[in-house]
């Protein structure tokens, strides 16, 4: 666990937890301060000397807040995760931010995102990655009709496949849910 300026959060999975009588428990509600709103004007414009222009947040949770942006000097979207402010003072964090982003970078699986860059502004990390227009798998199971036949097989192999990918490399993914899967019209 780590402290964030908003109490003890689950270094493992960046949960709140509150304390009662002495001992640390689990809050219900998954990071609940972490997890309020977060709108544009709350956040950068830009980054890295403006070469990423800041386009929307494309969602938020306990580790940090997922943008779309452009990549100025490339001219291509690309999405940009940055470090929960909250997570900041933890240095052990940020090294495990970091640890992410050189690990994923070095894979390359078709159904693995792609790591562009790197960076620290101010008292954040970024990962710069690969930018998707679609939904995550989530979205798409709920997208289909109730009790309309969907033959899910090629997306699972797929899922398997990337996972047996990021295994071999020694690497675990901590947060494997659906809702952090993207599937795209091919079921990348």
């Amino acid at each position: 666990m780590i402290k964030g300026r908003k109490g003890w959060i689950c270094e493992e999975c960046g949960e709140k937890l509150s304390s009662t009588s002495g001992n640390l428990t689990l809050v219900s509600d998954p990071a609940p301060s972490l997890l309020a709103a977060v709108t544009i004007a709350d956040e950068p414009k830009t980054l890295k000397d403006g070469q990423y222009t800041i386009v929307e947040v494309l969602g938020q949770g306990a580790m940090g807040v997922v943008y779309r942006a452009i990549d100025r000097n490339l001219d291509r979207i690309v999405s940009i995760k940055g470090m929960n402010p909250d997570l900041v003072e933890s240095e052990s964090f940020e090294k495990r931010f970091e640890k992410e982003a050189k690990a994923i970078a070095r894979l390359n699986h078709p159904s693995v995102i792609q790591i562009y860059d790197f960076f620290r502004e101010g008292n954040r990390c970024y990962i710069v990655m690969e930018y998707f227009k679609s939904e995550s798998l989530l979205e798409f199971v709920k997208s289909i009709q109730d009790g309309s036949p969907y033959d899910f097989t090629p997306i699972f192999l797929k899922i398997l496949d990337a996972l047996d990918a990021i295994h071999k490399r020694g690497l675990v993914h901590r947060d494997l849910k659906p809702e952090n899967l993207i599937v795209e019209g091919d079921s990348r």
